[in-house]
């Protein structure tokens, strides 16, 4: 047994591939005992850059002390600077999956599995958090600190070290959080149209929108990259992030249904909205759509098929993006 797992709540399952992937990281000798406790990286020295792992982790402040089912919890590592904590979670199924507390509040899925999480960590992020989820690491320090490990991970579990990892939102570790607390559950994207006069909108824009309330992996999801002329992988969006920006687009998912869909006009590869330039101008987008349901300075919107289609307007009163979404702000 690794020096971590002696330190850790007694009787919670820790999976193999951890402890494997912590007795390798202390045989490297990165394990270090101070006034504050026990610390493990899966990288060299003493400044922080990336995961820590320590048994000190602490629930406290996400959830009361008389909570239930915290059991079903074990806090494992620091995942951030600001104190988020990454923890081991013991689903409805009785599965392992490795979940992220951020400090703000936040609750999501880090991985679905140990050797899962284990590749995550393996890419050198520098924090695992939603604000740099989505995206490739930008310390070129930390993706160069976990090499080793990289190259441990890759030859132990064969498997591939992605680039970057899937952004994090709304999921299943989400709604148990709000069980656990209390809180009541939002309605999901596929339960909420709105009522009101459609605007007559057609083109490839019309993808997006109808794409609003699907699942991951449906057809209605496809439909938006075949029409950006690009090819998702077997995971769908969430694993697609790289390939949709490429071509200007951006989905958020809430539990696993899309509920935001955000295009960048300039880079979007076809046209967006029949009868309109790329980056129309609002004089353009009222004479061709009518009068917005709502609009500011620098914005217009329109309902359309109980969906809204938010156009944002750049200093010259051009659009810049076009965001399709489910709920507005």
């Amino acid at each position: 047994m690794s020096h971590m797992a002696g330190l850790l709540r007694p009787g919670f399952p820790v999976p193999e591939a951890v402890e494997s992937a912590w007795t390798w990281m202390e045989r490297q000798g990165f394990g270090s005992t101070t006034q504050h406790g026990y610390f493990l990286t899966p990288y060299a020295g003493q400044r922080r850059l990336g995961v820590v792992f320590t048994p000190d982790a602490s629930l406290d402040g996400w959830f009361p002390e008389d909570a239930a089912g915290l059991d079903r919890l074990l806090p494992i590592a620091q995942v951030g600077g600001d104190g988020s904590v990454g923890a081991l979670w013991l689903d409805d199924d009785g599965s392992t999956r490795v979940v992220g507390l951020g400090s703000e509040g936040e609750a999501f899925l880090l991985a679905d599995s140990a050797v899962e999480f284990l590749t995550l960590v393996a890419i050198g992020y520098g924090e695992l958090s939603p604000y740099v989820l989505g995206l490739p690491p930008d310390d070129a320090d930390s993706v160069r600190a976990v090499g080793g490990f990289r190259t441990w991970v890759r030859d132990t579990f064969s498997v591939a070290v992605p680039d970057e990892w899937p952004a994090v939102g709304s999921d299943a570790f989400t709604t148990w959080v709000r069980t656990v607390l209390g809180e009541p559950e939002p309605p999901r994207p596929d339960e909420i149209v709105v009522d009101g006069p459609s605007a007559p909108v057609t083109g490839e824009i019309t993808a997006l929108v109808r794409a609003l309330g699907c699942p991951d992996g449906g057809p209605e999801v496809g439909a938006v990259a075949a029409a950006a002329g690009v090819e998702l992988s077997d995971g769908g969006v969430r694993w697609s992030g790289g390939v949709l920006r490429k071509v200007g687009l951006e989905v958020i998912l809430d539990r696993g249904v899309v509920s935001t869909i955000f295009a960048r006009v300039h880079e979007y590869p076809g046209r967006l909205v029949d009868g309109l330039p790329a980056a129309p101008s609002r004089t353009e987008i009222t004479a061709a759509l009518g009068e917005p349901e709502r609009g500011g300075d620098s914005w217009v919107r329109y309902l359309v098929e109980g969906r809204y289609l938010h156009f944002q307007l750049d200093d010259s009163d051009r659009v810049t993006m076009i965001t399709a979404m489910v709920e507005a702000p």
